[in-house]
């Protein structure tokens, strides 16, 4: 994407602000690429990535996030012991797992 005014004026499609590596100027004509649109700026903006240049956009986005997604994923759900070795006790208690 260069810096011209052909650019400047083009309106974006839905896929170039959810896909494309540079940000669109104007928001897509429709409102379901205009809403992606205003929460991308406010992202990139945000955050800084509206300063890094293409391939350290890439690797974010491809590198990064998916590995937070996974981590965020797994401490969310973590597995869950047996019945019989949650409760050490002599005397046996019910498993709240299971119904009676």
């Amino acid at each position: 994407m260069g810096n011209s005014l052909e650019d400047w004026k083009r309106v974006p499609t839905t896929a170039d602000v959810l896909f494309g590596i540079h940000l669109p100027y104007r928001p897509p004509k429709n409102p379901v690429g205009a809403f992606f649109w205003r929460k991308r700026v406010w992202l990139e903006t945000t955050s800084g990535l509206c300063l890094f240049e293409p391939w350290e956009k890439i690797l974010i986005r491809e590198s990064l996030v998916p590995s937070r997604l996974l981590v965020l994923s797994s401490s969310r759900f973590p597995p869950t012991p047996p019945c019989d070795q949650l409760h050490s006790g002599a005397r046996p208690r019910p498993c709240p797992l299971r119904p009676p």
